[in-house]
């Protein structure tokens, strides 16, 4: 995106190491006084929702699309929406 020379797949140190850190993060935050674990697929979408939105918000401020400020308060105000709205997802 936005010209970038590397391929995706010299980025995947760094990809699986983001996802980690989200998915331990995720369990903490929002499961961690709960005993039922969430399904893989809704971690797993939940890091790729919060990867993006992590991302297009870097990507408007760096491309000049957005204030810096505004669109850090922005990001964390849908990264904070994103996991309030999974404590009320049923967990299977």
């Amino acid at each position: 995106m936005y010209n970038q020379k590397n391929s995706p797949q010299d980025h995947e140190e760094a990809i699986t190491y983001i996802r980690t850190i989200v998915h331990q993060s995720i369990q903490k935050i929002v499961w961690y006084d709960n005993k039922i674990q969430p399904s893989f697929h809704l971690l797993e979408s939940t890091i790729d929702t919060m990867r993006g939105i992590i991302h297009g918000f870097i990507m408007l401020s760096l491309a000049g699309g957005m204030e810096r400020k505004y669109a850090h308060k922005l990001m964390m105000q849908a990264l904070y929406s994103t996991l309030i709205s999974l404590q009320n997802i049923e967990l299977r």
